[in-house]
Parts: C-alpha cells; structure tokens; sequence
C-alpha cells in the first residue's frame, strides 16, 4: 500500500498538491495549528481545483472549513447548500451543524449565529454579496 509519503517523493501528486501537503505536514510537526489550518484550507481549494463541482454546483464554493467558535479547532469540513440554500445537514428541527462555528471559504471568513436554522448561511452570505 502506497503511503503519502511515496506518493511526494513519486511526484504523484501535482505540484500545487505536492506544495500544501508538505506546508500541512511541516505545520503539524511544528505544532503550529493556526498555519495548519491554513494549509488545511489551501489544500482543500488545491484538490478542489482540480475536481468537479461538488452538490452546491458552481453557484456555491466547495470545501467549506468549519472551525470551533475560538478558531482553534477544525470542527469539520461543508460542501455547501443544496439547491434552494437549504443544509443538507440539518437535524430534523432545523438546528445547522455550524451553528455558533467559525466558517472559511475563498478568502471569506465569518461566525454562523448560534441560533440559525434550516438556511445554510453561505448560501445567505453569497446571495448578500451577489
């Protein structure tokens, strides 16, 4: 089985990959949390480049980074709303998995309101700034 580190020292990946993986992994080893989420965010536009629109469709970025209310935490990662701006991740009473969460996209960075419902809030940041 083929570890990442082959996959670096094969040049597998490309270039741009190869770049943030590497920023990621020196990051981590330094323990330097807030460049790795950095990294982190930069790797995901990297990979996202190079893949298909993800369910949100070109309309919504990809990859959404969802850190814990500090900022210190990566809490998880969002592909965005489906169609209509609805959370396809929204308990059955509405309550949104990034509720109170710092959310990271495309240079964008804002809090989600500990009380927001059934709107994904990128969808509603986007449509604002559209």
């Amino acid at each position: 089985e083929r570890t990442l580190k082959d996959m670096l020292a094969d040049g597998e990946l490309s270039p741009a990959i190869s770049k943030r993986v590497r920023a990621l992994l020196r990051d981590l080893a330094k323990e330097d949390m807030e460049m790795a989420m950095l990294d982190l965010a930069q790797l995901s536009r990297a990979v996202m480049a190079t893949e298909e629109p993800a369910s949100g469709g070109e309309e919504y970025p990809a990859s959404v980074v969802i850190c814990s209310d500090a900022g210190e935490a990566l809490v998880g990662m969002c592909d965005g709303p489906e169609p209509g701006g609805q959370c396809p991740w929204a308990s059955p009473d509405g309550r949104l998995p990034c509720s109170g969460s710092w959310l990271s996209t495309r240079g964008w960075q804002f809090k989600v309101a500990e009380d927001a419902m059934d709107v994904c809030p990128l969808a509603v940041v986007l449509a604002k700034a559209g």
